[in-house]
């Protein structure tokens, strides 16, 4: 399918667009950090830069040590990249050496009839 039938669909409330996001905190090196003092106050931190950087109807869900899975519902793969850039700018303060890395996976559905 075409990303211009797939818009046609999508106007036509026929198709609904998920993407699932999953963002892991990592070191200085780009390394999942998997346990340890920093990561316990890091984790709530990514908690509440995710929870501000997305809509009401997104659903948030702490997968793993350091890990949210995240569910946009109704964007495009596009549009998650202005979420990420949302989260970096709450989640990383001055100098700090850690990030958070995303993994980013999109599928289309049929929508919901009424």
């Amino acid at each position: 399918m075409t990303d211009r039938e797939m818009r046609k669909l999508k106007r036509q409330d026929l198709l609904q667009m998920l993407v699932a996001l999953l963002c892991t905190v990592v070191d200085s090196k780009g390394n999942p950090m998997e346990e340890g003092p920093f990561l316990e106050e890091l984790s709530p931190r990514l908690q509440d830069a995710i929870q501000s950087s997305v809509r009401h109807g997104d659903v948030v869900a702490k997968y793993g040590r350091g890990q949210y899975l995240v569910l946009l519902v109704n964007t495009t793969r596009e549009n998650c990249s202005v979420v990420q850039k949302r989260i970096n700018y709450k989640f990383v303060v001055g100098r700090q050496r850690t990030g958070v890395k995303y993994y980013v996976n999109s599928v289309v559905c049929p929508a919901e009839t009424k």
